[in-house]
């Protein structure tokens, strides 16, 4: 904007600072004020590597699959503990 300065307001005391405000929430009619006082939150996500290649058009399933990584990984996305049970797995 032209003529304006950062920070011209720094100087304001509370009591100036208060009666800014209130005369912007008249004119808006801005009937409450939020006030970030820090906090919330966020979450990670680690991602592993995809259990699928793609090899000339064909999806195959990726090396490191084996051994009972499919059964377990198949196991947790349909939300059952993974039990090996030999013969039919290595324990």
């Amino acid at each position: 904007m032209p003529g304006s300065r950062a920070g011209a307001l720094d100087d304001l005391d509370d009591l100036a600072t208060k009666a800014l405000l209130k005369f912007l929430r008249s004119a808006d009619k801005t009937k409450t004020e939020t006030v970030w006082l820090g906090g919330g939150g966020f979450r990670v996500l680690e991602v592993s590597p995809s259990m699928f290649e793609v090899d000339e058009g064909l999806v195959l399933l990726a090396d490191w699959m084996t051994n009972g990584a499919v059964a377990e990984a198949t196991a947790a996305q349909l939300g059952f503990e993974y039990e090996p049970d030999p013969p039919f797995c290595r324990a």
